[in-house]
């Protein structure tokens, strides 16, 4: 049995992912949705036995749909080269060192990725 934050977590990126897809709930393309176990209607009627098929029909398509991983800030900067230019150029470079691990090390958010066209790692 998965944690009840893992679920909720992954029911909100599935249930956006078909949203953004048809623009509306309640697709024959949700899982959720062909198993009468809609986000929308969820919240008020699931009980018992519908709890747990929810879990596993929306555990099942995190599985079959992993979320993306983009690459850390440093990754990206060192793979364009942008990293090395600045780094020379940097006038105080024990204050630049501290800063650029703290934010090189972090991966690059998903909406952010998508507007500089990173795609995810592999």
């Amino acid at each position: 049995m998965a944690e009840f934050q893992v679920v909720a977590k992954e029911l909100e990126r599935m249930c956006n992912t078909y949203h953004a897809v048809s623009g509306k709930c309640g697709t024959d393309e949700c899982p959720l949705y062909c198993e009468d176990l809609c986000y929308a209607q969820a919240m008020v009627y699931v009980h018992g036995d519908d709890a747990c098929n929810l879990e596993k029909v929306v555990m099942s398509w995190a599985a079959e749909h992993p979320e993306p991983v983009y690459p850390t800030w440093g990754e990206w900067f060192v793979e364009h080269g942008d990293l090395v230019d600045g780094w020379q150029n940097a006038t105080n470079a024990a204050w630049m060192a501290n800063t650029a691990l703290s934010i090189f090390m972090k991966s690059i958010p998903a909406d952010i990725a998508e507007k500089l066209g990173i795609e995810p790692k592999k």
